[in-house]
Order: structure tokens, then C-alpha cells, then sequence
């Protein structure tokens, strides 16, 4: 019996320690006269717990209210020691400024500025981690009354657009900083299955749905970092990540661990520059951009010239396509939906609507770079009764991916 209850305690004891919060303790304080102070103290308390990366401290909590006031003249007190955080994240916002006026057009205008130095310190030593200057910018608008007056609601308004603008730039910021110098490192601890792993790390060390991470390989002292992973399950000491792109500058196998990257994002964008003909002998060129989300969404849109002896073509389409990616290949069955102008050269032209089903094939030498080729026919239904012949549309290029 005895030992079944020295078994249990310890199983208890175990789960509890196995389970508490290891994420970094943060505690923000901001001191300055201007009026956007408080404000940015609220914005990144908010923007700090929403992420839920860290665990934040109360400023005005008794305890600390001593300790904080003689911080800005001796940052390593030893007395520092006494708070019960990782880190505090100093703000001081130096100046603001603030300018109205009234254009041309009868539109009243409110411009912000807002000069912030911030600090954050190793509580443990005193030492200053990173130390940056921030100037957040806002503009704010509103159209007056016929009479050139303006209420003052009017004009409280759009100052506190201009502000908030300027608040939310040095937030964003901060918050970037932050995330970029407190980055969460885990193990693998699962082998790659159909795309998926698992690591040793989860919602106690701060780690969150959405949350993208990348492979590390260390090789002579250096930290080689490559691919794409997020997170698509927390639990408390464990997540479950996707990869979404696999690393080129090493074996996917031979990866150390794996390391948050805070600037990336579960997005791509791609660019194209091609040849394009249509029809066999109208000759041109092709601006295509598009976004892809991993997952098989593809959005984009294209410009397109042609030339012809007797006139010139222009079209602009929009483009949704499902792209299917191996990574060194992609194929990318899409469809447009646009506008096609003829201009000829008697300032007359043809418009029409066209619809164009297409296939993408793209073949990529690295991460970033690749050739690519597209076969398509254009639809074409004119929106003043003249005829304008359907075409195949062809297209070869180079595609920028990032």
C-alpha cells in the first residue's frame, strides 16, 4: 500500500514539474511624458500576450514599484535580482510630435510622430540584450463640411488614427525584435512521417499554432538553417509541425534540430517574366505575380503585351490556380479571368472578356530561381458585338520564388 502511494506521489510530482510554464518572463516598462506612453505600454502588453509566446509580469504590482523607479538611472542594481522575470523591456519614448493642417481639396489632415529608445535587459546581470531607436509614423485624414469648419470629434478622431498608426509601427517593431532575439529551439523527437514530425517543445515553451520554424544544421561552429516547418498542433510539452519546404543545403536527415523563424511566413510569393505568343505569331511578353499558401491555393494576376503589324494587344487577368509542388517541380493547372484590349492603329479597339484555362510547369535550380513554361487558350467574348478570334497562348520564362 506504502508503496503504491510513494509510486503515485512521485507520478504526480513528475506530471507537475514535466508540465510547468518554461516560456521567457517578460515585464514591459515605459516611462515619457508624451500621451502616446500609456498607450504604447497597453499595445504591447496586448501584442506580448496574444502571441502567447511569453508570460508577462505586472509593472504595478507592490513588489516592484522601488525597483523600477531607480531602473533608468543604474540598470545593473543588483536589486535587479529581485524581480522574478527573464527580462524587462525598457521603453522610453523621448518625444512625440503632432501636426494638423488643411489641404487644397477641404481635407483636414492630422499627422504623428512618436521617438522611442528601447532596451531589453538580462535581469540575472543587468546586461543590455539589444538596444534600438524606433520613430513610429501615422497619418489620419477626413473630408470637412462644405464651410471649411470642423467639429472637434472630427478632429480627435483622425489625431487618434495618426496616433494609433504611430504606436502600432513601434509595436510591431519591438515585438519583432523580441520574438527574432528569444527564439525557440526543439529536437525532433519522431521520425518524418508523409511530411509531418514532432518536436519536444510545445505551449509551456511558448510555441503556438501557426508558427513557423526552419531545419538547423551546425557544421564547423556555423548554424546552417534551411526549409520550412509550421505548427499544426500545441500540446503542452510537444507539437506536431508540417514541412513545407525541405531543406536544400543539407540532407533533411542529417538536421540538428530545429529553430522559430520569426520573419517567415506560411506564404510564398513568386514572380514571372516570360516570352508569351499567341496564336503563333503575335509575340510579346508575360508579368505574372501570384502567392501560394502550401497548401495548394495559388492566387496571383498577370499583365500581358503583344504585338501584331496591324495592332497592338494588352490584357489583365486575374488567376486561381492549385498548385502541386515536389519540390524541385511544380505543376500548376490554373484558370484567368480578364480583359483583352486590341489597339489599333487607327485609335480604334476591340475589347473583350476572355477566359483562359492553363497549365504551369516550373523547374527550380535552387530555392529562389527556376524556368518556367505555360500552355493556355484564351476564350474571348467581345463586349461590343465584333468578333476577336480565341487563341493559344504560349509562354516560357523565368520565375522568381520567395
Amino acid at each position: 500500500m506504502k508503496k503504491n502511494l510513494i509510486i503515485l506521489l512521485i507520478t504526480i510530482i513528475g506530471i507537475f514539474a514535466f508540465s510547468q510554464d518554461m516560456r521567457k518572463t517578460l515585464l514591459v516598462y515605459t516611462k515619457g511624458y508624451s500621451e502616446a506612453t500609456g498607450l504604447l505600454e497597453s499595445e504591447l502588453n496586448r501584442r506580448i500576450s496574444y502571441l502567447g509566446k511569453y508570460k508577462l509580469v505586472d509593472k504595478d504590482d507592490l513588489l516592484f514599484r522601488d525597483i523600477l523607479g531607480n531602473l533608468n538611472s543604474n540598470i545593473n542594481q543588483s536589486n535587479l535580482k529581485e524581480l522574478n522575470v527573464d527580462a524587462i523591456v525598457f521603453v522610453d519614448v523621448t518625444d512625440s510630435y503632432q501636426n494638423s493642417y488643411i489641404d487644397k481639396n477641404n481635407y483636414l489632415w492630422w499627422d504623428f510622430k512618436l521617438y522611442v529608445n528601447y532596451k531589453l535587459i538580462n535581469v540575472q546581470n543587468g546586461d543590455v540584450l539589444e538596444s534600438k531607436r524606433f520613430t513610429g509614423s501615422g497619418t489620419s485624414y477626413t473630408k470637412l463640411a462644405s464651410t471649411g469648419f470642423f467639429t472637434s470629434s472630427n478632429s480627435s478622431y483622425v489625431m487618434k488614427q495618426a496616433r494609433d498608426q504611430a504606436v502600432g509601427e513601434v509595436t510591431g517593431n519591438i515585438v519583432s525584435k523580441l520574438n527574432m532575439l528569444f527564439r525557440i529551439k526543439a529536437d525532433m523527437n519522431s521520425n518524418i512521417v508523409n511530411d509531418f514530425v514532432k518536436i519536444n517543445k510545445g505551449k509551456n515553451y511558448g510555441v503556438y499554432n501557426g508558427m513557423i520554424f526552419q531545419f538547423v544544421k551546425e557544421f564547423d561552429g556555423k548554424m546552417i538553417t534551411d526549409g520550412k516547418l509550421v505548427v499544426k498542433q500545441v500540446r503542452e510539452n510537444e507539437s506536431v509541425l508540417r514541412i513545407l519546404e525541405h531543406p536544400r543545403a543539407f540532407n533533411i536527415n542529417n538536421a540538428d534540430y530545429v529553430i522559430e523563424a520569426p520573419y517567415e511566413l506560411a506564404i510564398r510569393a513568386l514572380f514571372d517574366i516570360s516570352y508569351l505568343n499567341k496564336g503563333l505569331k503575335d509575340h510579346g511578353v508575360s508579368f505574372a505575380f501570384a502567392i501560394d499558401n502550401y497548401e495548394g491555393l495559388y492566387l496571383g494576376g498577370n499583365f500581358e503585351y503583344n504585338y501584331n503589324i496591324n495592332y497592338n494587344m494588352i490584357s489583365i487577368a486575374f488567376r486561381l490556380g492549385y498548385i502541386l509542388d515536389m519540390n524541385d517541380f511544380a505543376i500548376t493547372p490554373n484558370i484567368g479571368l480578364g480583359v483583352v484590349s486590341k489597339l489599333y492603329s487607327e485609335d480604334f479597339s476591340d475589347d473583350s472578356f476572355a477566359v483562359t484555362p492553363g497549365l504551369k510547369l516550373d523547374y527550380f535550380f535552387n530555392k529562389n530561381i527556376g524556368l518556367t513554361t505555360e500552355i493556355g487558350y484564351d476564350f474571348n467574348f467581345g463586349f461590343n458585338g465584333n468578333p476577336i478570334d480565341n487563341k493559344l497562348k504560349l509562354s516560357a520564362g523565368l520565375e522568381l520564388r520567395f
